[in-house]
């Protein structure tokens, strides 16, 4: 799997006005002062972010890791990275974009199926019940 430029990237929502809404707030964000991309904020405490990250490949999960491991240490340190290393909207990718749309659409599948949801869903529930 190849990694999409933001001028690739399909959204829902495509009018004029929304992509300059869409660009327009992801220039006023500060993640991509310390090298970050829009989906590496996306918290794996949610089940469906958890496991599109588990589906990604391991050079890029390796990548996302390391831009989260150098924001927690720049962030610690009150910095930020020299502004010729700052993401640039040429530079996103959306990378957990297609994971999430698959993830999403087996879900709904499974839920049709059988009215329940999917194992990766109710793994959470588990984990916090005591035995």
């Amino acid at each position: 799997m190849g990694s999409r430029a933001a001028k690739d990237v399909v959204f829902r929502f495509n009018h004029p006005a929304v992509q300059w809404l869409r660009k327009a707030i992801w220039h006023r964000w500060r993640g991509r002062r310390y090298g970050l991309l829009w989906h590496d904020t996306y918290s794996e405490a949610k089940e469906i972010v958890e496991e599109a990250v588990r589906r990604l490949p391991p050079e890029e999960y390796d990548k996302r890791a390391f831009r989260l491991m150098r924001a927690a240490q720049l962030s610690l340190k009150h910095e930020y990275l020299p502004k010729s290393q700052w993401t640039k909207w040429e530079d996103e990718t959306w990378y957990l974009q297609p994971q999430l749309a698959a993830i999403r659409k087996e879900y709904d599948d499974y839920r049709k199926l059988t009215g329940m949801k999917p194992y990766w869903a109710t793994r959470s529930l588990y984990e916090k019940t005591s035995h």
